[in-house]
């Protein structure tokens, strides 16, 4: 009999520290809020709704860009039919866990080579959790 309840005793402490170990772990990491991007954009000054432009040769395009990113602003990127660029919060003097970051992008349309032709501007910004906001001009 009291092998049987030293047996039993075992048993039941192996199951309770088994069934509390598989307890708890399953908690989910809440992101914040994913990252947005706002762009006022002109052409030789005048003001341009949409995300389609229209310029030609000479005119200059200035993107006035404002990321809000309640996550932690960490990079900035604009490419495509232009040369890439990547603005770090370190470039625009921002604390680490700054919500917010602003840059004015100036494209100056002087290359013959563009007469014609359809340019893309995309600009991303991504958070400290790796959300992504995506703007396409």
């Amino acid at each position: 009999m009291k092998k049987l309840l030293k047996n039993l005793l075992f048993f039941s402490v192996i199951g309770s520290a088994a069934f509390l170990y598989s307890c708890g772990g399953d908690d989910e990491v809440v992101l914040p809020a994913a990252p947005s991007l706002n762009v006022t954009t002109t052409v030789n000054g005048a003001a341009v709704t949409g995300t389609a432009i229209e310029a030609v040769l000479g005119d200059v395009v200035v993107m006035d860009i404002t990321a809000n990113t309640p996550g932690g602003f960490n990079v900035l990127r604009i490419s495509g039919g232009v040369d890439a660029d990547a603005i770090t919060r370190t470039d625009l003097g921002l604390d680490a866990g700054a919500t917010s970051g602003e840059v004015e992008f100036t494209l100056e349309l002087t290359d013959e080579a563009l007469i014609g032709a359809d340019v893309e501007v995309i600009i991303e910004v991504v958070d400290d959790s790796d959300q992504t906001a995506t703007v396409t001009y």
